[in-house]
C-alpha cells in the first residue's frame, strides 16, 4: 500500500463494515471512533499496524475500492461476561478487529492503547516486540 502517511480516520470510517449485531450507533463503536480520532498520528499508525499489519491506509476512496480494502469490526470471540477484562484482537490478514463491548470510553481508550502498544511486531520471535513488565506506557 502506497497511501498517505497521515491516517485519515474519516476515510477509514467510510470503509468500515460491522458484523451481525453491531452497528455504527452502538455506544462502544461510537467511543472507538472518538478515541481513534483523538489519537496522535503515531498512535493512529500503531492502530493500523495492529489491525492490518500495514504502515498506511489506501490514500482515497478509489484506492480502498480498487484494492477491496475494508475494516471489519466484530464482537470478541470470547464469551467472557466482563468485556472490560478483554483486549481488542485483530485478524491482520483480513483487517478485522474484535472490539469488546467496553462499559466506558475511558476503558476502551486504555485497552486499545495497551493492545496497539504491546503489539509492535507480528513476529513472536522478535525480541524487540516484547515489552518489559516494568515498562511504563505514556497514555
Amino acid at each position: 500500500i502506497c497511501g498517505k502517511k497521515e491516517i485519515n480516520i474519516k476515510l477509514l470510517r467510510r470503509h468500515t463494515n460491522y458484523s451481525a449485531g453491531l452497528s455504527a450507533s452502538n455506544a462502544h463503536i461510537v467511543w472507538f471512533w472518538e478515541v481513534l480520532s483523538e489519537f496522535n498520528e503515531e498512535n493512529k499508525s500503531k492502530f493500523i499496524r495492529f489491525a492490518w499489519a500495514q504502515e498506511r491506509l489506501p490514500s482515497d476512496d478509489d484506492e480502498f475500492i480498487r484494492t477491496h480494502t475494508r475494516l471489519m469490526i466484530k464482537p470478541p470471540s470470547s464469551n467472557k461476561a466482563n468485556q472490560d477484562e478483554l483486549l481488542p484482537k485483530a485478524d491482520t490478514c483480513f483487517f478485522n478487529l474484535e472490539l469488546p463491548k467496553y462499559s466506558t470510553k475511558s476503558i476502551l481508550r486504555e485497552k486499545l492503547l495497551l493492545a496497539i502498544t504491546m503489539s509492535l511486531s507480528m513476529n513472536g520471535d522478535d525480541p524487540d516486540s516484547r515489552v518489559d513488565e516494568d515498562n511504563q506506557f505514556d497514555y
